[in-house]
């Protein structure tokens, strides 16, 4: 015969290990991808100085950080081709806001590059979109940075003209082809 004593130790037992293992499941982490970069569908590009682009097919499902951003492009990055040599990554909500932002200096030797984007520097909620530009220092069409393009889907164009604006200007959707991008969501279950 189990004591009483013997009983409430083991409900308390109990309630510990699921109190650990609710905890367990409330901070865990997982992995979203949105986006991708094919190989064999690859299509030229498109000039990605002073303008905002996006996939509109990639938005987030989920609320969460981006961890990282992959990216193609059609030509190497030229730092000297940009007011501060610098590649930026954006938050839209792919209608009239920019919600964030983040810099990153891309190699000049690669076309495909991966960039590690950290902690909590770029929070995306439902519906956002994963958006990037790199600020022009000319309007000379030979002297842009272009990203490459792929013939599945369709992306949004803005002009911008700083990295502090917080309204897309007339985002434009170009239809049948999209940026070769692809990026990384981690969010709590």
């Amino acid at each position: 015969m189990i004591s009483r004593r013997s009983l409430r130790h083991t409900k308390f037992i109990f309630k510990i290990y699921l109190a650990t293992q609710s905890t367990a499941t409330r901070n865990t982490n997982r992995n979203i991808s949105y986006g991708h970069i094919d190989g064999s569908d690859f299509y030229g590009g498109t000039g990605l100085n002073s303008v905002l682009l996006f996939n509109s097919q990639d938005h987030s499902n989920v609320a969460g950080y981006i961890n990282s951003v992959n990216v193609r492009f059609s030509e190497t990055f030229k730092t000297e081709f940009t007011r501060d040599g610098s590649l930026w990554f954006f938050i839209t909500d792919g209608i009239s806001k920019i919600k964030g932002r983040y810099p990153v200096i891309p190699s000049n030797i690669s076309l495909i590059q991966s960039f590690s984007i950290p902690q909590h520097a770029l929070f995306m909620e439902p519906s956002d979109h994963s958006a990037v530009c790199a600020l022009s220092i000319s309007s000379d069409s030979d002297k842009l940075n272009r990203i490459g393009l792929q013939r599945i889907g369709n992306y949004f164009w803005s002009p911008i003209s700083s990295i502090t604006e917080n309204i897309l200007t007339h985002p434009t959707i170009l239809e049948r082809i999209s940026l070769t991008v692809s990026y990384v969501v981690t969010y709590k279950l």
